[in-house]
């Protein structure tokens, strides 16, 4: 059973296609207030200083900083391949959820302009039209800002022939030299926007021609149809996850930080899903944090050079003799060295990625680990993009090294849930299956990951399962009555 995150539905497209529609409207503003501002100069230098030089705006090509959540961007030094595998499944009935991300340097702005290809077009099984699609979808992108660039341009210039008209004396030659060396920077700036529109167009009709190469040699006797629509579907998880530059967490950072009302330096409450569908993965991780926190810190090692060397464990076939002859397997650790270049953010509101935890009340450095352990099992399934969307006990597996296979809720009694917390047992359960009406009374998702954090008795000895969402602190649920479980968490998982 495959469980996505609530917070990458299938509206998350949607809502990155309406962002970088608003991108463009915002864009267009700016550059026409640009231009507005640059007249306005043009035009007092020209009253009051004949002889200077006008320079062009700043561009606004790397505009942002180092860090901004666009769709995902490359995964930076630790060599995780930017190719992508489509998620088997996309969960309906989820939502978006907007929270801002922002660090000390700011709100983060975007810079990549594709569009997810319609499934229209992939359905029409011609490459030519979808190439023509990504063509002309960057194209209209990008045109409010040339637009507005060219406007300038024309502005500059009709001042110049204004200027021309007039009789030619000293001061008239001059103001005509400065408008000319304005005209030239904008130029400039506006062939600049040109490129970096013709470049990001090109390298990505090259991502999908990759993507239609590599199932036409997976399936040579596939059809046209069959084999664009799954070059396609492929393309559309590169514009999801991935932006033209990585993009990294600013400094300071610390792996663990102690926040308010912090027991210790790692919490489940650490841990705040970004719109990346890996809840599974992040309710293991906060179960684990529960339960067992030095185990995490044991697992990462700060290299102290940027990186993070991260011990996972993996199943692999036992070779000895017995182990051949019965078909067994064994467990085995394996390391994954990381740095903290990470996805951006998906609609301009939430972040792709994990976002970052507490913040030490000392140094002012974030906290990075679940950021860290999220990258490493990227790596591990080779994209971001392939970790959208996956089963808790498999992230409990990797994590410890200890199988953690499904279970009906119903099979399980709040007695088990107590013990299974006593003796420091991680606890995920998943609503897959649950009704949407029923899982709502109680502030529950469909298709959702929850860690347990125990069982609470009342005063009427009435027992209730307690859960943290991974959405972060403010969206825990309800507690569920025990004998609600079975009909609204039907999926236990506990290691």
């Amino acid at each position: 059973m495959v469980i996505k995150n609530d917070r990458s539905s299938d509206g998350a497209k949607q809502a990155a296609a309406e962002a970088a529609r608003q991108r463009a409207a915002e864009q267009a503003r700016a550059a026409a207030a640009r231009a507005a501002k640059a007249a306005a100069a043009a035009a007092a230098a020209a009253k009051s200083k004949p002889s200077q030089k006008f320079k062009a705006d700043e561009m606004s090509s790397g505009r942002g900083g180092a860090l901004r959540r666009d769709s995902v961007s490359r995964l930076g030094s630790s060599g995780l391949a930017a190719a992508n595998v489509m998620a088997p499944l996309r969960m309906t009935g989820a939502r978006l959820k907007a929270t801002t991300f922002s660090t000390r340097n700011g709100p983060l702005e975007s810079r990549n302009q594709n569009q997810f290809v319609p499934d229209d077009v992939l359905k029409s099984g011609d490459p030519a039209k979808v190439r023509q699609f990504i063509t002309d979808s960057n194209t209209a992108a990008y045109k409010p800002e040339i637009d507005a660039a060219n406007a300038k341009i024309d502005e500059v210039q009709k001042k110049i022939d204004a200027i021309a008209a007039e009789p030619s004396d000293m001061v008239n030659r001059m103001r005509i030299n400065a408008l000319t060396t304005e005209k030239a920077g904008l130029v400039t700036e506006r062939d600049a926007l040109v490129s970096k529109r013709d470049t990001q167009t090109s390298d990505a009709i090259a991502n999908f021609d990759k993507h239609l190469a590599e199932a036409q040699a997976a399936d040579p006797k596939a059809d046209q149809a069959t084999l664009v629509a799954e070059a396609g579907a492929k393309y559309n998880d590169y514009v999801f996850y991935h932006s033209s530059e990585g993009e990294k967490i600013p400094e300071p950072t610390t792996l663990y930080a102690t926040g308010t009302g912090d027991g210790w330096k790692i919490e489940p409450n650490d841990i705040s899903q970004g719109g990346l569908g890996d809840c599974y993965l992040l309710a293991a991780m906060a179960s684990l944090a529960q339960e067992h926190p030095e185990q995490i810190e044991k697992m990462i090692k700060d290299n102290g050079d940027g990186t993070y060397t991260v011990t996972f464990h993996r199943e692999v076939p036992d070779e000895s003799v017995l182990g051949k002859l019965f078909n067994r397997t064994k467990d085995e650790t394996f390391e994954i060295t990381v740095d903290l270049t990470v996805p951006s953010s998906v609609n301009g509101n939430t972040p792709a990625h994990a976002e970052v935890g507490d913040t030490d009340g000392k140094t002012n450095a974030t906290e990075v680990w679940p950021l860290v352990l999220e990258k490493a099992y990227a790596q591990m399934k080779q994209s971001y993009g392939a970790m959208d969307g996956g089963v808790p006990g498999d992230a409990l597996y990797t994590l410890t090294g200890s199988k953690a296979p499904r279970t009906d809720t119903s099979s399980v009694s709040a007695d088990q849930i107590a013990q299974y917390d006593e003796d420091g047992r991680a606890m995920v359960v998943d609503t897959c299956g649950a009704d949407e009406k029923a899982l709502a009374t109680y502030g529950l998702v469909g298709g959702h990951a929850y860690s347990v954090k125990g069982i609470k008795t009342d005063a009427d000895g009435k027992q209730y399962v307690l859960l943290y969402n991974p959405w972060g602190v403010g969206n825990e649920p309800k507690p569920i009555p025990i004998e609600e479980a079975a009909k609204l968490i039907p999926n236990f998982y506990v290691n």
